[in-house]
């Protein structure tokens, strides 16, 4: 019921972004282009022919608002007046703010910057003012634009040429950062189709993987946007991995070209040598990929957090999926500096498993988390489901590496059954308040949304239409179940149980219902099989989760029980500076009170010199508030004490504080008291009084 409510919702969705798009004007300009981009915050933006940006919020639409969409107006100081037309080879692609849009189509690169000014009390809604600069000219068409993770104003672009290049944006201004010619060092003489940024700790963390028309996966090291934060920890890490490999171009490196920010961070402040990192590779594979006839269409770099390991998805337009093991310690190479000559056979990827998801020609939509991989192929979109890669790491690790070690873990279900030629754009949307889904921009502007969280396997929308279709009815009907075995395994299971045993095989009928339910009992125990795996998955995340928690927990524990031990030594500091400033309030009362007597005994001998008993008087008046205000002070530090024990410390109003203000004080009576002494002394020279302790 759960997940009907959801399709419905979801149905309902892309019922009121269909509505809303078909009912602008975008489809008024003649046939051409729509390419669209969602923001993380779930807003909309398309590029129709008309060369407009166009603005939705998607979450208007799921929570039943006024859907509205505003055409994105141009500021009057955009060095460039309007978007080109969009061809089908087109894309947009939005950095992780969602301030900067970047439109490539062919050999031509247009940056939008979105600027939005406060809300309008009106609307309540944000004006939009978008701002479009044209890129410096490109050497040839682009292949694949990507984001850099690790910075939010570089993305980098593999062009035609196997040429890789890494902008930076600034406020109104792009500059070219890095660029690297893939096919100059001659190690692969097929161009190169598709890269993937590294997902692992360490120098893997800074990695670009490549992979050329063959299959043959290369890597470069170390590719790092400017201003790019690292902590301490890592830095020393990577100091003491160059040490231990006696690596000179590494540590001058980390030493020229990392500044510190703060005591626990640096920043990565560029390579001033001009040498670019080399291409390493290829990476050799125990097991041969049987691909001679197929040519690559994509790489994709899945994570495998607390290791040092990554796998690696390759696609070839046959339809084949190839999953490697990558488990080798990667370290920085330069083309220029390169002083290690490493050689190919140490870098090897592992061959865990193959499989053929039923189309041609698939291209990489988005690598999600926990293994999820998503794939636009010809006849509909693909989810790859790569979470074995948790479950069998460490028996991985343990084989041999020179035999073959293949598994059938890596499946593939259909997410939306839209062709191809259908389809204008599909992407991967997640947001807090609608969730997960797939947003698909068909050619007559419907548009599709698709949850990914109910519909991870192949045929559930089917078997929910038909739910929807028999409500009577509290399980799926026959013709929902011949629509997809491995969806209503549950079913057929109950419905054999139900029936009557076989009591004689001899018979065809009681064989053919043999072999049906041996099937299917096949299938269930795959099937639980699958979920066993998953669920172990899950289980090993967990436990490591909890060690890292644990770790925390000791962490903070120490850190209390060093506060803890601060604070008392601060206590004991300040009931020491207590009895110190009781003292001299004692001695400044003895003073007092012997300028008092010999005032008076003096006074009419000093009559004579009104200068001098000015002073004194003025000198006696600022005693007595010294006097009152230190009384006041001691009464409070008294309670402070007499209310703080060892076992159980509070927090200490007076503490440091007081004691910075106390220090000033105390320094000033002290200067006066000198000045009365200097003064007392020249009166006694004066009068011929017997000497006296001042």
């Amino acid at each position: 019921v759960a997940a009907i409510v959801a399709m419905r919702a979801f149905d309902d969705l892309s019922q009121q972004l269909t509505s809303a798009i078909r009912s602008s004007d975008l489809g008024d300009h003649g046939e051409g282009n729509v390419v669209f981009a969602v923001t993380r915050f779930a807003e909309l933006f398309m590029l129709g022919p008309d060369n407009n940006i166009r603005h939705l919020r998607i979450r208007d639409a799921k929570f039943r608002r006024s859907v509205e969409i505003i055409i994105v107006p141009i500021c009057d100081t955009s060095p460039c007046p309007a978007l080109q037309s969009p061809s089908p080879e087109a894309g947009l692609v939005f950095n992780h703010s969602g301030s900067c849009l970047i439109l490539y189509d062919h050999d031509r690169l247009q940056m939008v910057t979105l600027s939005s000014s406060q809300v309008a009390p009106s609307s309540g809604r944000a004006p939009i003012e978008a701002s479009i600069m044209s890129l410096p000219e490109t050497p040839s068409f682009v292949r694949q634009l990507l984001w850099h993770p690790l910075s939010d104003r570089h993305f980098c672009v593999l062009f035609g040429d196997s040429c890789f290049r890494m902008y930076r944006v600034e406020s109104f201004n792009v500059t070219l950062e890095l660029e690297m010619n893939l096919l100059e060092n001659g190690k692969s003489r097929s161009s190169f189709l598709s890269f993937s940024y590294g997902a692992s700790s360490g120098w893997g963390r800074h990695a670009v993987y490549f992979v050329n028309e063959q299959g043959d996966v290369f890597m470069a090291c170390p590719i790092l946007p400017v201003r790019t934060i690292i902590s301490r920890s890592t830095f020393e890490s990577f100091q003491a991995e160059a040490e231990n490999e006696s690596d000179q171009d590494t540590l001058v490196f980390l030493r020229r070209c990392f500044s510190f920010n703060s005591d626990k961070t640096l920043f990565y402040s560029g390579d001033e040598r001009n040498a670019s990192p080399s291409l390493q590779g290829p990476l050799t594979i125990s097991v041969r990929a049987e691909t001679s006839l197929s040519i690559a269409t994509s790489v994709a770099v899945i994570a495998l957090l607390y290791t040092p390991c990554n796998g690696i998805l390759i696609s070839f337009n046959s339809g084949h999926l190839y999953m490697f093991l990558h488990c080798q310690h990667i370290m920085p190479r330069w083309s220029l500096l390169e002083s290690v000559n490493r050689s190919a056979g140490k870098e090897e990827m592992l061959l865990l498993s193959k499989i053929h998801i039923g189309s041609s020609n698939p291209q990489l939509l988005s690598v999600e988390a926990a293994g999820a991989v998503f794939f636009n192929a010809s006849d509909c979109i693909y989810r790859v489901d790569c979470s074995f890669l948790f479950c069998i790491l460490d028996e991985s690790l343990q084989a041999d590496r020179g035999s073959s070690h293949m598994t059938s873990s890596m499946s593939s279900a259909k997410i939306s059954m839209c062709r191809k030629s259908e389809r204008l754009r599909s992407q991967i949307c997640h947001d807090s308040l609608i969730g997960d889904f797939i947003l698909t921009l068909n050619g007559d502007l419907s548009a599709t949304v698709v949850s990914l969280t109910e519909n991870e396997f192949d045929g559930a929308h089917d078997v929910a239409q038909s739910l929807v279709s028999n409500p009577e009815c509290n399980k799926p009907t026959d013709d929902a179940i011949s629509v997809d075995e491995m969806v209503s395994l549950c079913a057929q299971f109950a419905k054999m149980v139900e029936q009557k045993p076989a009591v004689d095989l001899a018979s065809s009928s009681d064989l053919d219902y043999f072999m049906k339910s041996f099937s299917t009992v096949n299938l269930v125990v795959d099937a639980c099989s699958d979920h066993f795996r998953t669920i172990r998955c899950r289980l090993q995340f967990f436990s490591r989760f909890c060690l890292c928690q644990n770790l925390y927990v000791s962490k903070i524990s120490s850190a209390v029980d060093v506060l803890f031990i601060r604070q008392n030594r601060l206590l004991s500091m300040f009931a020491e500076r207590q009895r110190s400033a009781i003292k001299l309030l004692q001695r400044i009362g003895n003073c007092v009170e012997q300028i008092q007597l010999w005032n008076k005994s003096c006074y009419d001998d000093s009559a004579a010199d009104p200068e001098l008993l000015s002073k004194l008087q003025q000198g006696l008046e600022t005693l007595r508030r010294s006097r009152v205000e230190y009384d006041n002070a001691i009464q409070r530090a008294n309670a402070l004490v007499s209310s703080s024990t060892p076992s159980s410390p509070k927090p200490n109003p007076l503490g440091s504080s007081h004691s910075a203000r106390l220090l000033p004080a105390m320094e000033q009576q002290t200067v006066i008291l000198r000045s009365c002494q200097s003064r007392l002394q020249q009166l006694q020279s004066r009068i011929g009084l017997q000497s006296m302790d001042v």
